[in-house]
């Protein structure tokens, strides 16, 4: 028998002589379930180094043949004759050359063993790795030899020519990655968000819950949860050497290992990894093998998708072995057939997150999707996933903020059959690099993002804020009776285009059964102050007196006076404006399309009129006409300005009227003369209880003093402020320095009631 290495660099092997004998252990890599992955060698040389023959020489060298060999160490030209003494040497210098032979730098040499047939075809190779070199002392009492132990390993075992499997368990001939371990973990989780559904917004007139009937545009039926879906293979490799032997390492590195092309351990792992690796619907939906599946409801037709063969719209199919979960590893295929079905989940935005650990040989792959409800794109699609907080917070006056935010994140469609993975595994095929690119980024150069589906959804949801804040709020018991203002008090937006996410922030203001009174206005107040009469009483300062002037009234009183004090802000800036059902401004939105299709907490839908307070600078400074322009602009001004528009429907003049009329209601309500008129005595009986079958009004006259009013046609600001001195005859407040009740015309102070006080300098 002979046991020979290849080196690098070395045309011809190198022997060991006498052949020492071979010991080899096999032994399975094997995962969890069983499963072998892979083959471990063990390969133990275990020999007798002679001083004075065999390989290698006592001058250190290998011989590049089995035959025998005596040495002459002492060169005196007689070989196999030696001097004892030189005999230790010999044995260091052997010893010397096997640690040489098992240095890293002959780290995957070839191993051959051939048996004693000299028929050179019936042994086996490997290309090793080395383990460990034992040594031992000399044996007592024969200083000649000296024996050893050399420890080996391989992950394939060769055949004695060229590469023919020697061994059943040859995986590179069989086209296998070299591991000695793998994972596949599974794991599903509920996020934070959900696929919220509204009415008759997506596209087409249905109702996702048919339980609800007559759901109102806009209105939040109902929220399906979604899932994280997350997928982790990994691998631990194993070195493949190179079968080139005639380079040692890498260039100007003898050092470095030799491994075959894409055969360092990692790589291997990564091999393994993306065979296993399953993309798209082709996992997801299952695959069982046939490449034709016929549903019930494609009417016999080739059916495009796989099927779980678990569904209820399906015939019974054969199941897909890979069939591990319904819900997770296998999902039910969407039923694109059946309209308002929406039981079943689709996979979307697939995620790949690549890991390698070059020095352990490491290589995972974390999977993620996002399982949402699927809706027949026939149906109007919802294409995102949302977040939605209310917040509701009360002030000591009894206002109520309420906070709507969220995030809509974009469901991009790239878990399908046409999707990344269907390529070839790169480390077969490194030309199939480039086609993956281009197939993971297809989406992209067709504009078919994350954020555009995002968007798409914002813009739908987006007149509906205001409805959905309400309708929240109007589920909590003790807000139940709030309105809340249409007009936004704060809005902020956020845009994440690389996420594929838009985060919104709105604020509304909300009291009890409040609207704004004047219309399109975005906020007014508005205060009455009444000041009520007090004694005229005349002071005469007496010169010594200690109790100071001396006063005395002189039978009249003050007037009765009321101050009214209007003031509001309006758009000024757009001719068009969106208002609701009520002729309650809208901060947005901007455009005509997507305001007819707002509709407010009521489920009416909002109108786009012109604007009675658009104050158009630019025309106004190019005219010189600032009157028409801007001053006719402010608000109550029912005179139509220089301008029009186009718009058929509710024009300025419709506009201006409405404003007009509803300021002059508000203004008339507050007029004491409204209300207050002259009154007869006689209907009165001595109890102060009116008799007649109408009571009179209470004020005998009134008069008006200048009005005031600013309008600022910049910012919108307008205010208006008025006051009326009124006379009044109210049954316990008599004529002029009758402070006290009297009966029948008679003052009796004794029968005071108090029913006419608090007036200012009266006796309590």
């Amino acid at each position: 028998m002979s046991v020979r290495f290849k080196l690098f660099n070395e045309a011809l092997p190198v022997y060991l002589t006498p052949a020492p004998f071979v010991n080899i252990t096999k032994e399975f890599d094997k995962q969890g379930d069983g499963e072998i992955l892979g083959t471990r060698y063990s390969i133990t040389l275990q020999g007798t180094l002679v001083a004075d023959r065999g390989s290698p020489t006592h001058q250190g060298l290998f011989l590049n043949t089995a035959a025998d060999h005596i040495h002459d160490i002492d060169g005196d030209g007689i070989a196999g004759v030696e001097p004892s003494n030189l005999w230790y040497y010999s044995i260091q210098q052997k010893q010397k050359a096997l640690m040489n032979l098992t240095s890293k730098l002959y780290e995957g040499s070839l191993l051959e063993v051939d048996p004693p047939t000299g028929l050179g075809n019936d042994g086996f190779k490997a290309y090793v790795k080395l383990e460990s070199i034992d040594l031992p002392a000399h044996a007592p009492g024969n200083p000649r030899i000296s024996e050893y132990t050399i420890n080996l390993s391989a992950d394939v075992m060769l055949g004695p020519a060229g590469n023919q499997t020697g061994d059943n368990d040859n995986w590179p001939a069989a086209g296998k990655w070299l591991v000695s371990a793998a994972s596949e973990t599974w794991g599903i989780e509920e996020t934070d968000r959900s696929v919220f559904h509204r009415g008759l917004i997506n596209g087409k007139d249905f109702i996702i819950n048919p339980a609800v009937a007559g759901a109102q545009k806009g209105a939040v039926i109902s929220a399906n949860k979604t899932y994280l879906l997350t997928r982790n293979i990994s691998a631990t490799g194993k070195n493949e050497f190179n079968s080139d032997l005639s380079t040692g390492g890498f260039q100007e590195d003898l050092y470095s290992t030799n491994y075959k092309n894409g055969g360092k351990a990692w790589q291997q792992a990564r091999g393994f990894v993306y065979d296993i690796i399953k993309y798209g619907n082709r996992f997801l939906f299952g695959y069982d093998g046939f490449n034709n599946q016929v549903s019930a409801n494609a009417g016999g037709a080739n059916d495009t998708e796989y099927t779980a063969g678990i569904h209820n719209n399906l015939v019974a199919l054969p199941q897909d072995p890979d069939d591990v979960h319904l819900f997770g590893m296998n999902l039910p295929v969407p039923n694109n057939n059946a309209v308002g079905v929406y039981d079943n989940y689709k996979a979307y935005n697939y995620k790949r997150i690549q890991n390698v650990d070059i020095r352990s040989g490491q290589f995972s792959v974390v999977e993620t999707w996002i399982l949402a409800p699927y809706i027949n794109p026939a149906d109007g699609a919802i294409e995102a996933t949302e977040t939605l907080d209310v917040q509701m917070s009360e002030d000591s006056e009894g206002k109520l903020s309420v906070n709507i935010s969220g995030t809509i994140e974009g469901l991009l469609d790239n878990a399908d059959d046409a999707g990344v993975g269907n390529a070839a595994n790169l480390d077969r095929d490194p030309d199939a690099v480039k086609n993956v690119k281009e197939n993971y980024n297809r989406d992209e150069v067709n504009a078919n993002t994350k954020y555009g589906r995002a968007l798409e959804h914002y813009r739908k949801i987006a007149p509906f804020f205001h409805r959905t804040a309400a309708m929240i709020v109007k589920e909590v018991p003790e807000y139940a009776a709030y309105t809340i203002s249409p007009t936004l008090a704060s809005k902020s937006v956020t845009t994440q285009v690389a996420n594929g996410t838009i985060s919104y922030n709105l604020s509304y203001e909300g009291r009890v059964a409040e609207y704004h009174w004047i219309p399109y206005c975005k906020s007014e107040d508005w205060s009455v102050n009444d000041t009520y009469p007090g004694h005229v009483v005349a002071s005469h300062v007496v010169l010594g007196r200690r109790l100071g002037p001396v006063m005395q009234g002189i039978n009249t009183q003050t007037q009765w006076q009321r101050d009214l004090s209007i003031n509001a802000t309006f758009d000024t800036g757009h001719f068009n404006i969106c208002v609701d059902s009520n002729n309650q401004y809208l901060a947005s939105p901007k455009d005509q399309a997507t305001c007819v299709a707002t509709v407010d907490e009521f489920g009416v839908a909002a109108r786009w009129v012109e604007n009675p307070n658009f104050a158009d600078i630019a025309v106004a400074i190019g005219n010189d006409d600032f009157t028409n322009e801007l001053i006719l602009a402010k608000p109550g001004n029912s005179i139509l300005s220089t301008t029009t528009g186009d718009l058929a429907g509710i024009t300025q003049k419709d506009t201006r009227l409405v404003q007009a009329t509803a300021i002059k209601k508000l203004i008339d309500s507050f007029d004491p003369a409204s209300y207050l008129t002259t009154i007869d005595h006689s209907q009165y009986t001595l109890s102060g209880t009116f008799e007649g079958g109408t009571a009179p009004k209470r004020v005998r006259k009134r008069f008006l003093n200048p009005p005031s009013e600013s309008w600022n046609p910049v910012t919108g600001s307008w205010s208006y402020n008025l006051s009326w001195i009124y006379e009044i005859n109210d049954p316990w407040a008599f004529e002029t320095g009758e402070y006290v009740d009297k009966v029948d015309g008679v003052v009796n102070p004794d029968q005071d009631d108090k029913k006419d006080q608090p007036y200012s300098g009266q006796e309590m």
